[in-house]
């Protein structure tokens, strides 16, 4: 009831988790790490996720991110946390016409394993940084899902159906999309093809077209859709409602 309260505890160490304020509390935490990383090494922080990365040059070599690797690794034995080396990867970006060395890295007296692929907050890109995995892993499950609906599901009503598809299957096809949105036909086919096999299976659109499906449903193209969370944005970042160096990317 609302008017009942827990009783208190207080907490020694750690943060709280599953709330909005952990992650916030843990990077104020751990934001220090930047205090023992040089100023070639670039490093990232998002609540418990560390990323450190360079280009390799005649200031930067294997050696120095190394260092870096171990220098983190006595930090947190200094603060007492805990690292997860088998958590931790190694992605190499290579031109298509440069020669691939790979180099060997190690935390925490582990070898961290070299992949042609890494998934970042939800979004994966391989060693090209392309993101044609990201693609076709969102394809897949978005397809399966849509499919699990229309199993479970005996009814076959549009006003139904669609509130499923839009909570479960498209945010699969749309999250960070300003990130990865294609430009090859392929592509764009591929996603969309989710969502003409979703409407061609709703009741009595079965024998439309895909375009009369949409007008009927009130529904957008999935590549629509990506060009207007693009376009807001530009909005955002040239009015300043989001923390971009907008010179970066446009010349106003």
């Amino acid at each position: 009831m609302s008017s009942c309260f827990s009783s208190a505890c207080y907490v020694i160490s750690g943060v709280p988790q599953g709330s909005v304020l952990g992650p916030v509390l843990f990077i104020i935490y751990v934001n220090d790490i930047y205090d023992i990383i040089p100023i070639v090494v670039t490093v990232k922080l998002f609540a418990d996720d560390t990323k450190i990365y360079s280009t390799l040059s005649d200031d930067m070599s294997v050696e120095c991110l190394q260092a870096c690797l171990h220098a983190i690794s006595s930090w947190f034995d200094h603060w007492q946390l805990t690292l997860s080396p088998s958590k931790c990867t190694v992605l190499h970006v290579v031109a298509a016409d440069k020669c691939r060395t790979w180099f060997s890295y190690y935390l925490a007296g582990h070898t961290l394993p070299v992949l042609e692929s890494v998934t970042d907050l939800g979004v994966t890109y391989d060693n090209k940084l392309k993101f044609g995995p990201h693609i076709d892993k969102g394809c897949s499950k978005a397809s399966s899902r849509a499919k699990l609906i229309l199993k479970c599901f005996q009814t076959r009503s549009p006003s139904i159906l669609l509130k499923a598809y839009g909570t479960f299957v498209r945010p699969i096809l749309e999250y960070a999309s300003v990130v990865w949105s294609p430009y090859k036909k392929c592509d764009i086919n591929k996603i969309e093809a989710v969502q003409k096999y979703f409407t061609k299976r709703l009741g009595g659109l079965g024998h439309m077209s895909y375009c009369q499906r949409l007008s009927i449903l009130e529904l957008d193209r999935l590549h629509l859709r990506r060009i207007k969370a693009d376009l807001l944005l530009c909005y955002k970042m040239i009015n300043n409602l989001v923390y971009v160096n907008v010179a970066t990317f446009y010349i106003l």
